[in-house]
């Protein structure tokens, strides 16, 4: 009996370990691949036993250098597998949605930002010579854009990649958890998305953490007036964001599915005119409890 259970054991750390590196591998087509590889390695890392977690990291380690994996590939690797086990941890320690989702959320956007850094400091990337590109495409299509309103959009990238980031580590963190709750009931499901809304406290731990960056942006050579653009950018996004649930929640509430469904292709096609509104919504959620009173009138 005792055989079987590990001949399973091993046969399910060798089934993890090609489909971690397939995924890997298959990164150089498409990055979706490599968003999963997080989510599978939480979930192992969540189920299995600490020694099997182990071996499987050794497992990794040995079939990357086999296939003699470039060094960015192995910092690529090694970063996704530190947001698996961060994802698991805040599993295993059974934090709020909220909680586990600002943690992941700032490791996400972080791990983003250092690659894009490093992508331009190894000249990987020539941001001038995208928008040299950019313009001239637009000059084949007979539009003349302002090169100068090119570059201050390409200097919000960084905002633009943490806001990827908040995207990817609610949907890491809700299909890690759903999965895992729909094989052992022990495990709770990840709250409904439209219920997660920002408080003062987020507000609070957001602005200190842009005073922070913005002060910090000399020391490392970087420009504070960007950082600061960035800052506001990824505030207002977040705001945004906080309106998009609530109006989910109130249409929820009020509306039938069809009605919701007509109502946010609405939204999708008219996101841009929309914008300022979802801006003012959130504001409204976040000072005044917005989807608390609402749920306190339906009960």
């Amino acid at each position: 009996m005792n055989e079987k259970i590990n001949v399973n054991r091993a046969i399910n750390i060798m089934a993890i370990a090609i489909i971690t590196i397939f995924m890997v591998l298959m990164a150089n087509y498409t990055l979706i691949s490599l968003a999963i590889v997080p989510i599978i390695f939480a979930i192992f890392l969540v189920n299995e036993k600490l020694i099997d977690s182990i071996i499987l990291l050794f497992l990794l380690g040995l079939i990357s250098f086999v296939l003699s994996f470039t060094a960015k590939i192995n910092v690529v690797f090694l970063t996704a597998l530190i947001l698996g086990l961060i994802i698991s941890i805040t599993i295993k320690l059974d934090l709020n949605d909220t909680d586990a989702l600002i943690i992941v959320f700032i490791l996400s956007a972080l791990f983003l930002n250092i690659f894009y850094y490093y992508l331009i400091r190894t000249n990987a990337i020539d941001i001038s010579k995208v928008i040299d590109q950019v313009v001239s495409m637009l000059k084949n299509e007979g539009l003349a854009y302002p090169r100068e309103i090119l570059e201050k959009s390409f200097r919000n990238i960084p905002a633009i990649l943490a806001i990827i980031g908040f995207i990817y580590a609610l949907i890491a963190l809700k299909t890690t958890r759903n999965y895992l709750n729909y094989k052992d009931e022990s495990f709770r499901d990840f709250s409904k998305i439209n219920t997660l809304k920002l408080t003062i406290r987020e507000v609070v731990i957001g602005l200190l953490l842009a005073l922070l960056l913005i002060g910090g942006a000399k020391y490392v050579g970087l420009d504070q007036a960007m950082v600061r653009a960035n800052a506001i950018s990824i505030g207002i996004s977040l705001l945004q964001i906080n309106g998009i649930f609530t109006m989910d929640y109130v249409i929820e509430k009020k509306q039938s599915k069809v009605y919701r469904i007509f109502t946010w292709i609405l939204v999708f096609l008219l996101f841009s005119f929309l914008s300022l509104f979802f801006l003012i919504l959130g504001g409204i959620d976040l000072i005044f409890n917005l989807r608390g009173a609402l749920y306190a009138r339906k009960k």
